[in-house]
């Protein structure tokens, strides 16, 4: 149950909060080793779950829109990710949190682009997470995780 409402609160806050930008010809693809904690998980637990060839996913967050220039994702900034997986893939999930107090949530390929920024965002960084998942019927497998900070 407690993954049902992991899964629940991004697109609700994704309903709520998300505002969408395309431009294409503005992506500046960022090295994920300036602010990314952990950006690629092969073989991990239930990712290709039964299968004997374990699985390897990544994701790589990409700027769209760097208001400021600093090459670092930040609140008003649009990101969207490239994603790499021997798996099909569903949908990528992004929230943020502050102080353990969710303030942000997308959902993509719904939202191919998602802006980083919500009402209930306060000043601050926000630590934030992508998760890379496939759906089995009501289940879903984590590909990949990408933790980093969204500055503010």
């Amino acid at each position: 149950m407690r993954r049902l409402i992991v899964l629940v609160s991004p697109v609700l806050l994704a309903a709520s909060s998300v505002n969408c930008t395309n431009s294409p010809g503005d992506s500046v693809p960022l090295s994920p080793s300036a602010f990314v904690e952990d950006a690629t998980v092969s073989s991990m637990s239930g990712a290709g779950k039964g299968k004997k060839n374990p699985t390897t996913s990544s994701l790589t967050l990409v700027m769209v829109s760097d208001i400021n220039g600093d090459g670092l994702p930040n609140w008003s900034d649009s990101v969207t990710f490239d994603v790499s997986t021997t798996e099909t893939w569903n949908q990528v999930n992004v929230t943020c949190y502050q102080n353990d107090v969710g303030v942000f949530g997308a959902v993509l390929p719904w939202t191919p682009v998602v802006t980083l920024s919500s009402t209930t965002w306060e000043s601050g960084a926000a630590d934030c997470t992508a998760e890379l998942i496939a759906f089995a019927g009501r289940k879903y497998d984590t590909l990949a995780l990408l933790n980093f900070t969204a500055y503010k």
